[in-house]
């Protein structure tokens, strides 16, 4: 019998199951809920690769039971009352009952994160739940009301053990220990939570936070990623000991063989070493401080070296001809340009004073405003820097540029200020026109392409045209075919 294409497809869609309905949630959309949707994607994956031809019998995935103990843990509730109160009054299927007070549902736990679970990505979770901590997480089914239409299924959960003391800010960081050089198949929130758990020879519920330290490379509102290290937040300080014993910041650990394939052997393969985070913070200032006299050092040789260019003291009198003439001054522009000089003489300017927060494309702008907008080639700038090199198109540019900034008390009063505010005083932008010995030490470091494309650019364009003819002129003629 013949049935319409049509009618066919409506009787497939009449046979399907009605879509599941689900609480409506705000979902969470937050840096470190991405990074918990990668941990649940990167299980799902696993499970999936392992399961297909092996039995129902292959343990579950771990990373789905530190997802959750992460979300119900002590540091978790502490740093987040809203979400400490929706526990504690219960949102799951049954709220309101006696005895199902602290009950939320899965689906709940996962939206919070910015994920959303199916019914078989429940499975998976409430299967690694009962094989990884049956004694610290209670799971229980939520069966639907067939006779309601916003009746759901599912799973809700609940810790067992109700936190009975309250941490502080100071609790918490006697209770951190950093880690460094953590294996590479850990470096997820989930992995080093089951790899700090491992190394205590006990429970996921032992350890209670974990978080990445940022780096200044890292952008501003964008959780880092595990680049070897963490910060994990134990519930007994006694683990925090027991780790930086283990694996000492100097020294090798004893008695371990790192041959082996378990977390402690991968550990001192890896070179792992452990420190208390009030060790960690000191080492943090210790830093800062040698890098503020650094950079403070470096201030003071260019400033000395600046004041010898300007204030460059006459050759004594008695010096051989010869040896004056090595010593005099470098011309401003340098010597004549052609096509093949090694890079444009007079066209590099360095300055400073700039806001540490700034960028290329701010700092082309503020520049800019002194040539009107024309010659800046290139704003070689460091992100996190208060120095800068300019390569100006011309000496010329290079010069005019120098001459605005010096006669000018120019301030950069935030990283976006790409006009500046004029009698800045303190903070003031200070120009550079850098010859000599510098010069050249800068250009080396420049592709030699880069270093010839600004050399054509800094020659006059009458010496382009000529050059241009004189390779016209030596190029051979073409023949006539006839």
């Amino acid at each position: 019998m013949f049935l319409p294409r049509a009618l066919t497809k409506g009787n497939k869609n009449q046979l399907r199951a009605p879509p599941r309905a689900t609480h409506s949630i705000p979902i969470s959309s937050t840096p470190e809920n991405i990074l918990y949707a990668q941990d649940l994607q990167s299980a799902n994956e696993a499970d999936d690769s392992t399961t297909k031809g092996k039995s129902k019998d292959s343990p579950p995935n771990e990373d789905h039971a530190s997802i959750v103990l992460l979300a119900l843990s002590d540091y978790a509730l502490w740093e987040d009352a809203e979400w400490s109160a929706d526990l504690h009054h219960g949102h799951g299927g049954a709220s309101g009952a006696a005895g199902d007070t602290g009950y939320v549902s899965l689906s709940r736990v996962f939206a919070r994160l910015g994920m959303k679970l199916d019914w078989g990505e429940e499975m998976l979770v409430v299967r690694a739940l009962r094989h990884y901590c049956p004694d610290v997480v209670e799971v229980r089914m939520i069966v639907a009301d067939p006779s309601s239409s916003s009746g759901t299924g599912g799973y809700e959960v609940r810790r067992r053990v109700a936190p009975t003391r309250r941490f502080s800010s100071d609790d918490w960081d006697a209770r951190t220990v950093y880690l460094e050089n953590i294996p590479q198949r850990y470096r997820t929130l989930s992995g080093v939570h089951c790899f700090a758990a491992a190394l205590l020879n006990g429970g996921l519920q032992q350890v209670a936070h974990v978080a990445f330290p940022s780096t200044p490379s890292d952008r501003s509102g964008v959780l880092s990623k595990c680049k070897g290290y963490a910060l994990v937040t134990m519930l007994d300080p006694v683990d925090v000991a027991r780790l930086t014993e283990s694996y000492p910041w100097r020294g090798v650990p004893a008695d371990l063989d790192p041959k082996g394939t378990d977390a402690h052997s991968e550990a001192t393969r890896f070179g792992l070493r452990a420190l208390s985070k009030a060790r960690w913070n000191e080492l943090q200032a210790e830093y800062q401080a040698r890098k503020a006299r650094v950079m403070e050092e470096i201030a003071a040789y260019e400033d000395e070296q600046l004041a010898g260019m300007v204030h460059d003291p006459k050759p004594p009198q008695d010096m051989p001809p010869r040896e004056q003439r090595v010593q005099e001054p470098v011309p401003s522009r340098g010597p004549a340009l052609d096509a093949f000089a090694p890079y444009p003489y007079g066209c590099l300017v360095f300055v400073r004073g700039l806001h540490t927060e700034t960028n290329k494309t701010t700092l082309k702008k503020l520049f800019g405003r002194a040539l009107a907008g024309d010659g800046i080639d290139y704003v070689d700038y460091a992100k996190g820097m208060d120095s800068c090199h300019l390569r100006l198109t011309t000496p010329t540019h290079a010069e005019r540029l120098h001459e605005y900034f010096t006669t000018r008390s120019v301030r950069q009063t935030s990283g976006l200020d790409d006009a500046g505010e004029e009698e800045g005083g303190v903070g003031r932008l200070s120009t550079e026109i850098v010859l000599g010995r510098r010069e050249e030490v800068y250009w080396e470091k420049v592709p030699a392409k880069v270093r010839a494309q600004a050399v054509a650019k800094a020659m006059a364009p009458s010496d382009i045209g000529k050059l241009e003819g004189e390779a016209d002129a030596a190029r051979p003629k073409k023949r006539r075919k006839r």
